[in-house]
């Protein structure tokens, strides 16, 4: 079946698509090489294990205590990706201010966040955004993990930029974190 194209770039676009589908299809579909029981063990000697040792291994390293120090810790993470003792910000924002939060994070090397788009939700001193004909308009809303000591710089630069542009909503909220996953 002959498929027509409006344009050049349609066509170019579907293709571009099409290919990037298969290469994240492929990404997922490598298997997964299982863990030896020597290297469970720490030792990188020899691989010479059976199917059986290798589930074996794998679930005593599932089972084993995180930490070098023989246990004494029971923190999954290592290094800085350990979530306890860091503060969870959240940021929600009028859609419009999107561009200038961004650019306000890179300013103050703020590189890992994850962002909500087209959030819909009413506040307390701006009109509802539930994008729709009667209440146009969505929020924004950013959940970054943060030192204790990075919070006050971003929460004054929050700030600066609420009060420079007051007719768009903007909220932030910092949370404790405990554990995480």
């Amino acid at each position: 079946m002959q498929h027509r194209y409006r344009s050049t770039s349609t066509r170019l676009e579907l293709e571009a698509t099409a290919q990037a589908s298969k290469a994240v299809s492929a990404s997922f579909s490598s298997p997964v090489p299982p863990v030896r029981s020597s290297e469970v063990a720490g030792d990188p000697g020899p691989a010479t294990s059976s199917p059986g040792d290798d589930q074996q291994a794998t679930r005593q390293q599932m089972d084993r205590p995180s930490s070098v120090d023989g246990g004494a810790s029971s923190s999954p993470y290592s290094g800085s990706d350990d979530p306890r003792g860091k503060k969870l910000v959240l940021v929600v924002y009028g859609a419009a201010l999107d561009g200038a939060i961004i650019e306000g994070l890179a300013e103050l090397e703020v590189t890992r966040f994850t962002r909500w788009v087209r959030v819909h939700g009413q506040g307390r001193t701006s009109p509802p955004h539930l994008d729709s004909h009667i209440w146009p308009g969505t929020n924004h809303v950013l959940a970054i993990l943060m030192d204790p000591a990075a919070v006050p710089p971003l929460l004054a630069w929050l700030r600066d930029l609420k009060a420079r542009a007051s007719m768009e909503g903007l909220r932030a909220f910092v949370l404790p974190v405990e554990d995480g996953v």
